[in-house]
Order: C-alpha cells, then structure tokens, then sequence
C-alpha cells in the first residue's frame, strides 16, 4: 500500500490535468458574417449572430443571447443589449468603434446561461458607408460584413473539483 504522501504528487498532477484541459477547451473561434451565409452564423445550439437588413442598414444582433460590454468576469448584463448598428443600438457604441479600440464584450447564452468573450475584428458598412471596411477582411472575403472571434468561457465546476479534492487530501494528511 502506498503512503499517504505519495498520492499528493499524483492528485497534484492531476488538477494540473483537468485544469489544462479545461482552459483547453476554450479556443477562439472565428464566425464571419457574408453572402455565403446571409449574415447568420450559429455560436451554439440556439444561439445565433446576425445581421439584419443588409445592405440598406447595418445593425447586427443576437438570437437567443444578450451582450454586454466587458470581459465575463466584469460584464454587467443589468444593462445589456441584444443589437448594435451603426449608430451604437443599445448604448454600445459602433462596430467600427469596436474594431478600432478593440471592444471585448460578453455573450450571454439565454438558454444554457453559458458566457462567451467576444470581439469583433472586421466591419464594413452597409451601403453607402465605408466600403473598405474596418479591421482585417478575411480571405477570401465573399462581401463579408462583420467578423467575430468568439471563445466560450468554460465553466469552473470541473477545475475546482479537482482542485477540492487535492485539497482534502492534503488536510486528511496533515490531520494524521
């Protein structure tokens, strides 16, 4: 039988494991609004990012989720905002702005309550306005309109867990 000092090693290495890979699972992903999918790009089931009456106006707007400005952990949603256009719908300010300053913001997933860091990278005007665009366009562009690199926030339970219970056992044995 082991000792009880030769498990702190092994539950030591192991919430280094599940840490990693929680923070693992968390990778960016780059949704591009354009014509290949009529401005509708789905982040999760239920939870889609769109934008609406394009090319006569370029508001883009959540379904099935709310935004607010800020990282997740300082996002207040008391004041959040479903949509943004050109003129900042929802207070927000504009999408060139968010490009430009590099504006993260949250999304909350309103059926899961699941949270997303967001930013948007590239923005081009509706009709009328800036057709270059702010920001990096992807390639190949195919009239793309908007570009967000979104990362889902992974939920602490399965981190502390391991974190708990290496704990415990480190109190278990100092009790001994």
């Amino acid at each position: 039988m082991k000792s009880p000092d030769s498990r702190i090693p092994f539950l030591s290495c192991l919430t280094v494991i599940i840490v990693a890979s929680s923070i693992s699972m968390s990778q960016a992903v780059t949704i591009v609004l354009d014509d290949n999918n009529n401005r509708v790009a789905t982040i999760a089931t239920g939870l889609q990012i769109q934008q609406a009456n394009w090319p006569a106006a370029g508001t883009w707007s959540l379904v099935g989720g709310d935004f607010a400005l800020g990282a997740p952990d300082i996002a207040d949603f008391s004041s959040s905002f479903t949509s943004a256009g050109q003129s900042g719908g929802g207070g927000a300010g504009s999408p060139a702005s968010f490009v430009n300053n590099a504006t993260v913001f949250t999304i909350r997933d309103l059926g899961t309550g699941d949270l997303y860091e967001a930013m948007m990278t590239y923005y081009r005007a509706p009709m009328g306005g800036n057709s270059g665009g702010v920001g990096t366009a992807p390639v190949p562009s195919n009239g793309a309109s908007a570009v967000f690199e979104v990362t889902l926030i992974p939920e602490p339970s399965v981190s502390l867990l391991g974190i708990l219970a290496a704990s415990a056992m480190v109190v278990r044995r100092r009790r001994r």
